[in-house]
């Protein structure tokens, strides 16, 4: 069971090797810093990518694969030209213990801004241009015009690398290998949300996965729907918007066929806002007709296995739905999100501890969990009337 105290998994689980760390370019990495020389032109290297792809933990693997002691700061901390001098005048003159080489590392250079941190990027060229030692900068996708202009300035002294958005296969693979060693069970399926969610960003997936894993020793998909919808919300929206301002059969059909969405989870919004869109009441009879007949084909599903009826679901919510209106009404509402699923996500840790509650239950009584649940009323009657008596109970299940 994972708990969300101790170190952060993002460090825990931090490439200690060249082998771990994900992204081809590593190995371009790996050349420029062993190839190093002092008189070269360009004495930096530019990392620019997007957040979460692997740039430091790159630039860490390879400084640990060949021996360097890395000095490392990010313009959070240090941004002024003051402050820089400060920092990398000590740290490019003191000695490092046993003698080993250094390798300097400037995390997230995009952040200097051009008004608060004047004279920032010239002073870095300066630090580059006079270094012992190999100097790495990274960065995101520089997008400003003052964020451009000052990425020409570190080109003139700079090596430019971009590194790729993670895939992301690469991120289920990673979030694998952790959920395996926190021992949490977990299907491809929520991991796949999670890296989907996270859109290439290795770092924010590793962090949803903690915060999701939190007293659990499974992660099912119910546990990370949040997360499901954050990225398909809008596309189910204009699908609605499709469905709802068209009375072609034809054009409603392929309304959600490109929606990466459960089909449950998409008969829970046209549930919600067909009230909203349809007015005349005749009109919200026979769209609701359609989404009843489809919640039978989806019940029918789920306890016949059979996934052919998954084309009626969606057939009637779409098609059945759409041409349910005497006419098209005018405007777009923004649509709202499902109070069903809202609910249910609210309640997500009382049915979790409910659910472990069960299991207690069902062990010590030789029953299933479902069997357990109904002997919830009674319990709860003993824990307001009989106190004492809940507390033996209590400490009879946690032993």
């Amino acid at each position: 069971m994972s708990g969300i105290s101790g170190i952060e998994w993002t460090e825990k689980y931090r490439p200690k090797g060249m082998g771990a760390v994900v992204g081809s370019e590593k190995d371009k990495v790996f050349e420029w810093v062993s190839r190093w020389k002092k008189n070269q032109p360009k004495k930096g290297l530019l990392l620019m990518g997007p957040a979460g792809c692997g740039k430091t933990s790159m630039v860490l693997a390879v400084a640990s694969a060949l021996g360097l002691h890395v000095i490392e700061t990010n313009a959070s901390d240090v941004r002024t030209k003051k402050s820089l001098c400060e920092f990398f005048g000590t740290g490019l003159s003191q000695q490092t213990l046993f003698q080993k080489g250094k390798l300097v590392l400037f995390d997230e250079v995009d952040g200097i801004s051009g008004q608060r941190d004047r004279g920032a990027p010239q002073e870095i060229v300066k630090i580059i241009s006079g270094s012992n030692y190999p100097v790495i900068l990274t960065a995101n996708v520089f997008k400003t015009t003052g964020q451009k202009t000052r990425l020409r300035t570190l080109k003139k002294v700079c090596t430019v690398v971009n590194v790729s958005e993670l895939g992301r296969v690469d991120v289920v693979n990673v979030l694998s290998i952790i959920a395996r060693k926190e021992g949490v069970l977990v299907d491809e399926r929520v991991l796949s949300v999670i890296a989907r969610n996270a859109n290439g960003d290795l770092r924010s997936a590793i962090n949803d996965l903690r915060a999701h894993s939190v007293g659990r020793k499974e992660l099912k998909y119910e546990d990370v729907r949040d997360l499901a919808f954050r990225d398909t919300r809008q596309e189910i929206k204009l699908a609605l918007t499709i469905v709802f301002k068209t009375s072609s059969a034809d054009i409603a059909g392929d309304a959600f066929s490109n929606i990466d969405a459960e089909a449950d989870d998409v008969l829970q919004w046209v549930r919600e806002n067909v009230p909203r869109e349809y007015k005349r009441p005749q009109d919200v009879m026979r769209a609701m007709e359609y989404v009843s007949r489809a919640d039978v084909f989806r019940g029918r599903i789920t306890f016949r296995q059979y996934w052919g009826y998954l084309y009626y679901v969606f057939q009637l919510l779409s098609v059945g739905v759409a041409v349910s209106k005497d006419e098209k009404y005018p405007g777009v509402l923004d649509y709202h999100f499902p109070s069903k699923i809202a609910m249910m996500a609210q309640s997500r840790f009382k049915r979790a501890s409910e659910d472990a509650l069960c299991g207690k239950l069902g062990a010590h009584l030789h029953v299933s969990k479902h069997v357990a649940r109904e002997y919830f009323g009674l319990l709860s009657l003993i824990e307001e009337k009989k106190p004492l008596l809940w507390g033996e109970i209590q400490e009879a299940l946690e032993a």
